[in-house]
């Protein structure tokens, strides 16, 4: 025996939309599309973050305690110099150690980039894509294409109404009493409408307010973690290449030669080689000053690690 076929739902009136509640969402059904959009949103630098952090704990990396962030600019100048000194020491290991840095940097850069404007991210990748929400812009959208409609009868009728005057044959006269009738549904129409866009709008606004609230709270603290996490990777990286750079440096005999000839003094380190730098900068000229104040800042962040 067949199904019994399900008839099509018959079509709301006006008049019966706007007495209905609007379909809005609860704060918990808001909170849980935001967690659920978020999780998908940041999965791929999650996925970037835990294998790093994965490897920096099973082979217990140390953490430095300064911000080598800070110094990466003078410890690629340093690597550059050394290298011009002995291409040798730019071997395979420390060319990989190198460029997975600049690569974990580039990255972090265009992570904080592209999630920067997160009220860009909340209009265009989460509230539009959410089926409430578009639910009710349609709804608002077809209403006030209602509206406009209804007006739009509303203001012809009235104009053949006027045009026909009081008429006197039964043939107009039942016009006239026809017109009257549509003029009277669409200013009932009409006035159902607008009540209704107000309520639909009012809603929509709503929305839009608990949604944001909901997902700037949970995206700028989702994002400061991954900011702050991705940070500690690439100070361990850059501290890693720094190590392995005047590691290698200090068995190179160029470079020792080097070292003897400028007298610099000290350990084959960033300290020393900014000491030297600093001392040989024409102070006065405006690169070399904006150069000289990088360099103080730097061996004031390096010094921390020796205090």
């Amino acid at each position: 025996m067949d199904k019994e076929k399900k008839k099509p739902e018959k079509k709301k009136t006006l008049a019966q939309r706007k007495n209905e509640d609007v379909k809005t969402l609860e704060p918990a059904e808001i909170k849980a599309l935001v967690a659920d959009f978020l999780k998908e949103y940041f999965k791929d630098v999650d996925y970037i973050n835990d294998f790093n952090l994965n490897i920096i704990e099973t082979h217990s990396l140390t953490e430095p305690t300064v911000n080598y962030i800070k110094l990466m600019r003078f410890i690629h100048t340093a690597l550059n110099n050394l290298k011009s000194l002995d291409p040798d020491i730019l071997d395979s290991f420390l060319m990989k150690v190198n460029k997975d840095m600049n690569n974990m940097y580039e990255y972090y850069q265009e992570f904080i980039k592209t999630t920067k404007v997160g009220k860009i991210i909340y209009k265009r990748d989460f509230l539009e894509n959410i089926k409430p929400y578009t639910d009710l812009v349609e709804d608002v959208t077809r209403t006030e294409a209602q509206k406009n409609g209804y007006y739009g009868i509303l203001k012809s009728t009235e104009n053949e109404i006027k045009l026909m005057g009081q008429p006197k044959e039964k043939i107009a006269i039942a016009k006239y009493k026809s017109l009257k009738k549509r003029y009277v549904d669409a200013v009932s129409n009409y006035a159902d409408a607008k009540e209704l866009l107000v309520k639909l709008n009012r809603a929509l606004i709503k929305l839009e307010e608990d949604a944001a609230d909901e997902f700037y709270s949970q995206f700028e603290h989702v994002r400061g973690y991954f900011i702050t996490s991705l940070e500690k990777i690439i100070n361990i990286k850059t501290y890693y290449l720094e190590q392995t750079l005047w590691f290698k440096a200090k068995e190179s005999l160029s470079i020792q030669n080097f070292f003897d000839r400028a007298r610099i003094k000290g350990d084959y380190s960033t300290k020393t080689f900014i000491q030297y730098y600093l001392k040989n900068i024409n102070v006065g000229q405006s690169k070399s000053d904006g150069w000289h104040a990088y360099l103080q800042e730097c061996l004031d962040e390096w010094s921390k690690d020796n205090e």
